[in-house]
């Protein structure tokens, strides 16, 4: 399912005109993070969905993790 949703990310990047290094994707869960990484696109874990950021992640790790949604401006303005 990840490998699915994860080419179909490529795909809108790719009608975008966007590139992967330029894009995030924020998700809450183990699978929104899989998916961004089987992309190669950057991830956030949002800690404020539906379990609040307590989430079984296994082996995945996102490259950023946020409690609150102010914090994706510190991320995106670097």
């Amino acid at each position: 399912m990840s490998l699915v949703i994860s080419q179909s990310q490529v795909r809108f990047l790719k009608r975008l005109g966007a590139k992967r290094e330029e894009a995030i994707m924020l998700g809450d869960t183990r699978f929104d993070i899989g998916c961004s990484i089987n992309a190669g696109v950057d991830s956030i874990l949002v800690c404020w969905g539906r379990r609040g950021g307590n989430v079984p992640l296994g082996e995945i790790e996102p490259m950023y993790r946020i409690s609150k949604p102010e914090e994706l401006f510190e991320i995106i303005e670097g």
